[in-house]
């Protein structure tokens, strides 16, 4: 193809990508989708799949070859649905509703779209797609998880095989792959083309995912479940990375005061970036920083992916950086005597979670700032006064827990690669806060609602939290911490001797914060 016909097809390419991405978001279940570029003397077919474009040599169908414009009509106005890229295994039904039919033991199963659950925006790669539905059957509920699977990836059902009827664990019921690989269906292979397969899952239904908070309670419970059942499932035995650790990859139970059988009060979804290192086909050089960037560990944002790979730490760290974000989101100071300086806090509460997504060296000592705050005590310039005490402690001390492995890198010293006993302290730490805050929440008319007992402003539309109403409790007393009620604003450590015990926690500068201690 000559350079200026080129040139023509790229720039066709990039006006129609977002035509052909809303065709994609209409129609989720469609492997391709033809188009045609036609001028008045030459034309130029194009398909648009999970992998990339596919597109013609121009041709001149004035002066010659005029049978191929009406072939390229032809194709792209076919009665055959698989013709233009429809999966058959899919139907509408007359709600508009989709109707999908898999295989689970030999048998045919029909499941009818309840709603929509998550739609990927982006034109190629997995491309992943969530429904609700409902076996038609057995009427019982169901996730749908829709993917184009990358060949060099272990299907994320074959992943959790080794984990079946773990607490904790996302249950997987049955799988499909669907169809050809993308290869098989363009024909023509370019060079360094990534092929990709349709994959279809069905796993248990579960709640919200965890950053939803009704109760912190229920939080820490949530997430001590899915560590527990992480390590009960012999994942970092196995050398299995999750990889993708996020406040949108656990969710709560449907029902937390009534468990099913194998559900946890939280529960891990998404393995579908999950890799064994010492596979010959995994892809963890090649993805390195793959997953949610905010929740990354400070080792995987400060390493050369071709010298480091990542282990059950980087794992277990991001854990910590979920929760720290969920509470920033909830308890940030904010001081809202006036409107002024109300609007200044919620600036100020925004660029510390900015702070989550910066470039990954910046992100990276932000981090470790944090954690040196941790081991400090002085993180109540982020977790302000509204934060039961004993979770203020229980950050503090998981902070410390991973400051020591950060400090031991910082010394290029060998970190203990017991996987075990990290794995118990951790969990240690979280039955610690939760005996803590059960015992706190027992004690009588010491209950409040956050919204009645609160002073804050409520956070931003961009940041706001489903339901901010969380149960607050009378905090034990602790050595150095005042006791009163909740109501009032705590004091912060930063405070000088002699300050009013009312006046809200100081705010750390973000250059003293981002300076790694």
């Amino acid at each position: 193809m000559h350079g200026m016909d080129c040139f023509m097809v790229h720039r066709f390419c990039s006006l129609f990508d977002s035509s052909f991405s809303q065709c994609f978001i209409a129609h989720p279940t469609r492997i391709f989708v033809y188009g045609l570029c036609i001028t008045k003397t030459k034309l130029c077919l194009y398909r648009y799949d999970r992998c990339g474009i596919l597109y013609s040599d121009w041709v001149n169908y004035r002066e010659k070859h005029a049978h191929e414009l009406v072939r390229a009509l032809l194709i792209i106005s076919s009665p055959d649905p698989a013709m233009l890229g429809f999966d058959e295994t899919v139907v509408i039904n007359k709600a508009g509703k989709h109707v999908f039919s898999m295989e689970q033991d030999g048998k045919l199963v029909k499941l009818t779209e309840v709603s929509l659950e998550w739609n990927c925006l982006s034109l190629t790669g997995r491309s992943t797609t969530c429904w609700k539905v409902i076996n038609e059957d057995t009427k019982k509920g169901f996730l749908l998880k829709q993917q184009f699977v990358n060949i060099q990836r272990t299907p994320e059902h074959e992943l959790l095989e080794e984990v079946k009827g773990i607490k904790g664990i996302v249950k997987v019921h049955f799988a499909q792959r669907i169809g050809k690989l993308m290869s098989e269906l363009r024909g023509t292979i370019p060079p360094n083309f990534h092929d990709r397969f349709l994959y279809r899952m069905v796993v248990e239904e579960y709640g919200k995912s965890i950053k939803c908070v009704t109760d912190v309670l229920l939080l820490i419970k949530a997430m001590r479940d899915v560590i527990t059942g992480i390590a009960q499932g012999g994942l970092y035995q196995q050398e299995v990375l999750h990889r993708d650790i996020s406040a949108n990859n656990i969710l709560y139970a449907k029902d937390p005061k009534n468990l099913r059988k194998d559900e946890g009060y939280g529960n891990l979804i998404d393995f579908e970036l999950s890799i064994n290192p010492d596979r010959t086909t995994s892809l963890d050089g090649k993805d390195f920083r793959t997953g949610t960037h905010a929740f990354h560990s400070i080792r995987v944002l400060r390493s050369d992916p071709k010298t480091y790979h990542p282990g059950y730490l980087d794992d277990l760290e991001s854990f910590f950086w979920v929760l720290v974000w969920i509470l920033i989101r909830l308890f940030y100071p904010i001081d809202n005597t006036d409107e002024k300086r109300t609007k200044d806090s919620l600036k100020a509460q925004q660029k510390v979670l900015d702070k989550f997504e910066d470039l990954p060296s910046m992100a990276a000592d932000w981090k470790r700032g944090f954690l040196a705050q941790c081991s400090d005590q002085f993180i109540l310039n982020f977790i302000g006064s509204e934060c039961d005490l004993e979770v203020v402690d229980f950050v503090e001390h998981l902070g410390a827990f991973f400051l020591q492995f950060v400090r031991l890198a910082e010394k290029r010293l060998p970190i203990p690669d017991d996987a075990n006993d990290h794995y118990k302290g951790v969990i240690s730490l979280f039955d610690t806060a939760i005996d803590n805050l059960e015992r706190a929440q027992s004690a009588p008319g010491l209950v409040a609602n956050l919204n009645a007992a609160s002073t804050h402003a409520p956070p931003p539309a961009s940041i706001q939290v489903e339901a901010p109403a969380i149960a607050v409790t009378q905090p034990q007393a602790k050595k150095g911490r005042s006791t009163k009620v909740m109501s009032e604003p705590r004091r912060s450590p930063r405070l000088q001797a002699g300050s009013s015990s009312t006046s809200q926690p100081t705010q750390t500068s973000s250059d003293d914060f981002d300076r790694p201690a």
